[in-house]
């Protein structure tokens, strides 16, 4: 597609941006769709890089509470953003960490939850907890603008789900342009911290669960949460960048050349609209004297 074909698109798809006949193609070109669909992703060994799948508590509150904003090339413009929701230390943990001569941080709490956890199973097994063992697991939730903490964590609750629940930050403040529109689209979504530890059988949780029922909970969290579930099926193939370009420039081509048609067909119309509009008025006046004609007709019998 040339450079000019492309401003044409831009410049036609603008004028029928509310039109649901091409809103969804306009999407599937930008990449991602207006209204997003529910979908809880945990951060397991499978879908992680090997890199972000050592990352630590640390690294997860770094990015949740913006502390490597500068590193973040994906952020909206400043005026464009809106408010991130993180929760807060509660006056118990603030009191027991300085009980404990430690900085009331979430950091130190971490640390400190980590250490009791670790001194839990060392205690029941007898053993140290296996280095690649993970006390806690993050995940990522799409959600609404109108999504609140208070929100998920209702969600969680409603659900059984068997992790708590002990961080969250709500981004706001993510999204992308519509390279066609130019709109914005926004990507509102929470990272939350979960305890992967059962204190009960002295166990992490994550390997209990069998694929089936861990998938169940991930529904039930996002129906808590009023949210329509993701149903759609992932690629069942990589494609890489020369395959995923080479697709996006046949779908503009096509929807460009759909554009150019459904414009035509607007244009024909708007030429017959007041051929139509004269046809409608003779026909209404053709109807009017034959309904007059035949109530003279009847007064006279």
């Amino acid at each position: 597609m040339t450079k000019e074909e492309w401003e044409e698109l831009q410049f036609r798809a603008k004028k029928v941006i509310n039109n649901p006949q091409f809103k969804n193609k306009i999407n599937q070109i930008s990449g991602r769709n207006f209204k997003l669909k529910g979908n809880l992703h945990f951060g397991t060994k499978k879908n992680y890089s090997k890199r972000n799948f050592q990352k630590n508590f640390t690294a997860w509150l770094e990015h949740n509470e913006r502390k490597n904003e500068k590193d973040l090339n994906y952020l909206l413009p400043e005026n464009e953003r809106e408010l991130n929701e993180y929760t807060q230390l509660s006056d118990n943990v603030i009191h027991t960490l300085k009980e404990k001569d430690l900085e009331p941080t979430k950091e130190n709490y971490l640390k400190d939850y980590e250490k009791i956890i670790k001194d839990d199973y060392a205690k029941f097994h007898q053993r140290k907890m296996p280095k690649n063992a993970r006390p806690f697991i993050e995940a990522v939730l799409n959600l609404e603008q109108h999504h609140t903490i208070n929100d998920i964590k209702e969600a969680f609750k409603k659900s059984d789900f068997p992790f708590q629940v002990v961080d969250i930050a709500i981004h706001r403040d993510e999204g992308h342009k519509n390279e066609l529109t130019n709109q914005t689209i926004k990507n509102y979504h929470a990272h939350i911290i979960l305890r992967n530890y059962d204190f009960k059988t002295h166990r992490t949780i994550l390997r209990s669960f069998n694929k089936l029922e861990f998938k169940e909970m991930q529904r039930n969290v996002i129906k808590n949460l009023g949210m329509e579930l993701n149903t759609a099926k992932k690629e069942k193939r990589h494609l890489s960048r020369y395959q995923l370009q080479h697709r996006k420039e046949k779908q503009a081509k096509e929807l460009l050349k759909e554009l150019r048609e459904y414009e035509k067909k607007q244009e024909v119309n708007k030429d017959l609209a007041p051929k139509q509009e004269l046809m409608n008025k003779v026909n209404e006046f053709i109807k009017n004297k034959n309904a007059k004609v035949q109530k003279n007709y009847d007064l006279e019998r």
